[in-house]
C-alpha cells in the first residue's frame, strides 16, 4: 500500500511541473500592462477603422478621400488637387440676423465689414434670403457684390448711392433673378451697369447683355433690370403674363424687345426712358411696337421718352393707356388703337412730334389737331380706320394726304442726307420736325423738288453742320 502512495505522489509532482512551465509561457505571450512614452505613441498612430476621414491622410476603408489627399480604396490620387469648392459663406463682418422661420437669414448692414468686395450667399451654414432695407446705403467704396441664389428680396435703399459699384455677380439662372422682389432703388444693377450670371454646371459668370426670360417664368417683378443699360435686347417668353413697374426703366441701349404672347399687364414705367428702343414686338418687325392681344393694360409711363419708336400696334385685348404711356416718343409716326379700348390717359402721346398718321378702331372721338384723349391726334396729318399709309423709301418716311406728299421722319443710318429727288415723280414736303431730335446727322442737302420746309424741321440737331436748300423751296 506504501509504495501505490509515493508512485501516485510522484505523478502528481511531475503534473504540476508541467502547469508551471506552460503557464510561464502563456504569461509571456500577454502585453505588459505598463508601456513607455514611445510605445503609446505608436499605438495612437493606428487608424480607426470606423473613420471616413483621417486627420492627417493615408489609406482608410470606408472613404475616397482623406483630409489632406492620399490614395484610398475608393480613389484619390495623392498628386491631384482637390476640385475647387464654389464660395458659400459671407464676407466676414456683415452684419445678419436670424429669421423667423430659422432657417436663413437676413444681411441687415454692412457690419464692421470694411472690404469693396463682398459675398453674401450663407451665413452659420445657412441661406441668406434677404437683404434688408438700406443695408449697404450710401456705401461708396463697395466696387463688386456677389449675391447667392437663395436671396428672394432686397429692401428699400439697399444699394442706394454706391456710386463705386461697377460689377455685380448673381449664382442663380435669370429665371431666379427675375423672381426677385426688389424694393425702391434696391437693385445693384442701376449703379454697376454689368451683371454677371453663372453659367449653368460651371463656376463661370457671363456678363448679360442678350436677355432671353425662359417660358419658366410667370412674371418679371418690379425693377428688375432698372438702370442696366448693357442690356441690348430682350425676348420674353411665353408664359409670363406681367411685366413690373420699372421693370427695364432707362435701359437706355436696349434696342429690342419681344413680348410673349402671355403678357397681360406692362406695369408703370417699365421701359421709361429706353431712347435706344426701336422695336418691342411680338413677332417680327423694325422699329415698331406691337403688344399682343393678351396685354389688357398699358401702365403708366409705360414707354416714356422712347424717342427712337416710330409706329405702335396696339392688341385687340388692351382697354386702357395709362398717363404719359408714350409721352416724348418723338420719332413715333403712326399707331393702331384697337376697339377695345375705352380709355387713353392725360398727356398719354404728348411730344410725339411726328405722329402723323392714327389708325382709331375704337369707339374714341379722336379728332386731328385736339389734345383730347392723351394727344393723341393732336399732331396728326390724319385720323382714319384702314390700313397703315406710311411709305420707307430707303429709311425716308412719306405720308401722303389730300393730294399732299409729306416727307415725315428719316430711320436710316446715314449722317449725311441727300434727300430723294422726288417722290413717286412727284414734289413733296417736309413735314413739322421732320428731322427732330436727330442728333446723328451732320449735312442735309434738299433737292429742288422740295417746296417748304416745315416749323422746327431741324429742332434739336446738334451735330448737324451743314443744310443745302434747293430751288423749290418757297416757304
Amino acid at each position: 500500500m506504501k509504495k501505490v502512495l509515493a508512485l501516485l505522489l510522484a505523478l502528481l509532482l511531475v503534473v504540476g511541473t508541467f502547469a508551471a512551465c506552460d503557464t510561464a509561457e502563456k504569461e509571456t505571450d500577454e502585453p505588459k500592462e505598463e508601456q513607455s512614452e514611445s510605445d503609446e505613441s505608436e499605438v495612437e498612430k493606428e487608424p480607426n477603422e470606423k473613420e471616413s476621414n483621417t486627420e492627417n491622410g493615408g489609406n482608410t476603408e470606408n472613404d475616397g478621400n482623406a483630409e489632406n489627399g492620399g490614395n484610398t480604396e475608393d480613389g484619390g490620387n495623392e498628386n491631384e488637387e482637390p476640385e475647387e469648392e464654389p464660395l458659400v459663406e459671407s464676407t466676414a463682418g456683415l452684419e445678419f440676423v436670424l429669421n423667423a422661420d430659422g432657417k436663413g437669414y437676413t444681411l441687415v448692414g454692412k457690419g464692421t465689414c470694411t472690404a469693396t468686395e463682398i459675398v453674401i450667399d450663407r451665413y452659420k451654414g445657412l441661406p441668406v434670403t434677404s437683404i434688408g432695407s438700406e443695408a449697404f446705403y450710401n456705401c461708396s467704396s463697395l466696387t463688386s457684390v456677389t449675391i447667392g441664389n437663395g436671396v428672394t428680396s432686397i429692401g428699400n435703399y439697399a444699394f442706394d448711392w454706391c456710386n463705386s459699384l461697377t460689377s455685380v455677380y448673381y449664382d442663380g439662372d435669370i429665371a431666379s433673378w427675375c423672381n426677385i422682389s426688389f424694393g425702391d432703388d434696391a437693385n445693384p444693377v442701376n449703379y454697376a451697369k454689368k451683371l454677371y450670371i453663372k453659367k449653368s454646371g460651371t463656376n463661370e459668370y457671363e456678363l448679360l447683355t442678350n436677355l432671353v426670360v425662359p417660358d419658366s417664368v410667370t412674371e418679371i417683378k418690379d425693377y428688375a433690370f432698372y438702370g442696366y443699360d448693357s442690356l441690348t435686347s430682350v425676348t420674353i417668353g411665353n408664359d409670363v403674363t406681367s411685366i413690373g413697374d420699372y421693370a427695364f426703366y432707362e435701359c437706355s441701349n436696349l434696342t429690342s424687345v419681344t413680348i410673349g404672347s402671355g403678357v397681360t399687364s406692362i406695369g408703370d414705367y417699365a421701359f421709361y426712358n429706353c431712347d435706344s428702343l426701336t422695336s418691342v414686338t411680338i413677332g417680327s418687325g423694325v422699329t415698331s411696337v406691337t403688344i399682343g392681344s393678351g396685354v389688357t393694360s398699358i401702365g403708366d409711363y409705360a414707354f416714356y421718352n422712347c424717342d427712337s419708336l416710330t409706329s405702335v400696334t396696339i392688341g385687340s385685348g388692351v382697354t386702357s393707356i395709362g398717363y404719359q404711356a408714350f409721352y416724348y416718343c418723338s420719332s413715333l409716326t403712326s399707331v393702331t388703337i384697337p376697339n377695345s379700348v375705352t380709355s387713353i390717359g392725360g398727356a398719354a402721346f404728348y411730344g410725339c412730334y411726328k405722329l402723323v398718321e392714327v389708325i382709331n378702331k375704337s369707339s374714341l372721338t379722336l379728332t386731328k389737331g385736339s389734345h383730347s384723349n392723351g394727344y393723341e391726334a393732336y399732331y396728326a396729318l390724319e385720323v382714319h380706320d384702314g390700313e397703315s399709309k406710311i411709305v420707307n423709301k430707303n429709311g425716308y418716311l412719306f405720308y401722303t394726304v389730300d393730294g399732299v406728299n409729306y416727307f415725315v421722319n428719316y430711320i436710316g443710318s446715314d449722317t449725311e442726307l441727300t434727300l430723294p429727288a422726288n417722290y413717286n415723280e412727284e414734289n413733296y414736303v417736309i413735314n413739322d420736325f421732320a428731322f427732330y431730335n436727330n442728333d446723328k446727322i451732320t449735312k442735309v442737302t434738299i433737292p429742288d423738288s422740295v417746296t417748304s420746309i416745315g416749323g422746327a424741321a431741324f429742332y434739336d440737331c446738334d451735330s448737324l453742320t451743314s443744310v443745302t436748300i434747293g430751288n423749290g423751296v418757297t416757304s
